[in-house]
């Protein structure tokens, strides 16, 4: 199977400073507080704030979103990645702002901090309406993804702020519970949504005490490792009417005051100004740099087009003057003709012979699945580096016929979109692919390099026919170096190709490949320079 490098050597998308500001501005907006730093890194949880030590922490995995079943999906991986980060960061920043300090022992800690989840994205939402449906969104990601219809009471309480306007999702507690949940549990979960913050630990504290004591099971909340904040320094946000859908989109009016169930002092909303908040505008979303159909593969391919680029096509030498072998010694000879002693030479322009690269992938029914999926990945990888290089690139693909993909002259753009598009289907027969790639002609300063990927053996007939036609160039003083790149069966006809080719290049271990290819343009490109 040839395939590359399962690490990822382009610069992923936390690494790059667009996306690492657009978080860092976002959370500063919500939480009101610049002293905050943001990490990026591998963690249990998904994200965390640590309020003593002002830290943000974000898993760059992010979350995975289910396919069916999600609201406000934006359907694509950058729509997905820019909602998943404003709700995350926005979450986290509201906790900040609006969550006291989180109780120490772990169940009560767990219970408030499900509890303060909810209650706080209101108060943000109340500041800025415009993340009711990303709100929405983060919520549906989290429970579709690990979705029980039946869960126990403490976890209930949990999932109840994701479940209560989703009649459409099942949501169940056991049977002999169900009076318990609806009469008493659900009741103090909702109360503690719209409750003060300093309410919000003595309603977590009556939730277990209803609870029956085989129950209280020790559970990981969905987000969050830490759910406390630095609401201390600040007063509670007054409420006022939010508008959204979903869950908070019901058109209800939200009661109002200092946070407390029983107040019923509206602030007025700004009529100017519908669906946007006093607290400021959300920064924009970092712009999405390349189309989404090759994306995968440019990420996946980048940094080892780039190690290949200089290969293809190195820089040159300009003309320069260097200190002549004799360093300006004195000798007889020249002295008695009257020559002056040279202590510096001219030298001429160095440019090395770019490369022309041709590629003929095999496209037959057995090259399915996993080996062209690698066929692609490594044609991407060629591709990317000739334009890198700007070095030209012809792609074949063959089955009992072929056909040219790519031509040498084609913009990048629609290159990458032509290879991201390969399909498998039909016989193999090489010597269609080396009759189309020989019929191109190479410009004068150009040599000529065709790579060979294929899983197919060599029939007798086939050899002979790619033997003719090397020997009909001959005549022309025509020079082609062939590296073919064997996977699979065709490994077994390593000596055939060796015999036909003068090379052979099998792949038995998945990470070779890139380094096989590399390896082979260094030895031609050695070879080029003496």
């Amino acid at each position: 199977m040839l395939t590359l490098p399962r690490q990822a050597p382009a610069v992923q998308w936390h690494q790059q400073s667009a996306w690492r500001t657009y978080v860092q501005e976002l959370f500063r907006l919500v939480s009101r507080r610049r002293d905050f730093t943001t990490e990026f890194r591998r963690l249990p949880f998904t994200a965390g704030v640590l309020p003593e030590q002002r830290r943000l922490l974000l898993d760059p995995a992010l979350l995975s979103v289910p396919p069916l079943g999600v609201r406000f999906d934006p359907g694509d991986e950058y729509g997905r990645r820019v909602t998943l980060l404003r709700s995350i960061a926005s979450h986290e920043g509201g906790h900040v702002v609006f969550s006291g300090r989180k109780p120490q022992e772990q169940r009560l800690g767990w219970l408030w901090n499900a509890l303060e989840d909810e209650r706080m994205e209101r108060l943000v939402m109340r500041r800025f309406p415009e993340l009711c449906a990303d709100f929405d969104f983060l919520g549906d990601v989290l429970w579709l993804g690990d979705h029980r219809p039946e869960v126990d009471l403490q976890t209930a309480c949990l999932v109840w702020r994701w479940a209560h306007d989703r009649p459409d999702v099942p949501f169940a507690v056991p049977l002999e519970l169900e009076g318990l949940w609806r009469e008493q549990v659900r009741p103090l979960v909702e109360e503690a949504w719209e409750a003060h913050r300093d309410d919000a630990v003595e309603i977590a504290r009556a939730i277990l005490a209803v609870l029956p004591e085989e129950l209280r099971e020790e559970a990981e909340p969905g987000l969050g490792a830490d759910g406390g904040g630095m609401s201390g320094v600040q007063p509670e946000e007054p409420q006022q009417p939010v508008r959204g859908k979903g869950k908070r989109g019901d058109e209800k009016t939200a009661d109002a005051g200092n946070g407390g169930p029983g107040s019923e002092t509206l602030i007025p909303e700004d009529s100017s100004r519908p669906e946007t908040s006093s607290a400021g505008e959300l920064p924009g979303s970092p712009p999405a740099l390349v189309a989404t159909a090759p994306d995968g593969l440019l990420l996946l391919t980048g940094g080892h087009a780039r190690r290949l680029a200089p290969l293809l096509a190195p820089p040159g030498r300009p003309a320069r003057q260097e200190a002549h072998r004799s360093r300006g010694r004195f000798r007889y000879d020249r002295h008695v003709q009257g020559a002056e002693r040279p202590f510096r030479r001219r030298v001429g322009e160095d440019r090395p012979v770019p490369f022309l690269l041709r590629l003929c992938v095999d496209l037959s029914t057995s090259m399915s699945g996993e080996r062209l999926r690698a066929a692609r990945e490594a044609a991407f990888m060629l591709a990317r580096a000739a334009h890198l290089a700007r070095s030209r690139l012809q792609v074949i693909g063959f089955t009992t016929s072929a056909h040219e993909i790519v031509p040498p002259d084609l913009p990048w753009q629609e290159a990458a979109a032509r290879l991201a598009g390969l399909e498998a289907g039909g016989g193999t027969q090489l010597s269609r692919g080396l009759e189309l790639a020989l019929q191109g002609c190479a410009q004068p300063d150009e040599q000529e390099i065709l790579i060979v990927i294929t899983d197919g053996e060599l029939l007798p007939a086939d050899v002979r026919t790619c033997g003719l036609l090397l020997d009909d160039q001959r005549p022309y003083r025509r020079t082609l170096d062939v590296v073919p790149i064997l996977i699979g069966e065709s490994v077994q006809s390593a000596s055939s190709y060796l015999d036909l080719f003068g090379a052979a290049c099998p792949v038995m271990v998945l990470d070779e490949v890139s380094r096989t290819v590399q390896a082979a343009l260094t030895t031609l490109r050695a070879r080029s320079w003496t």
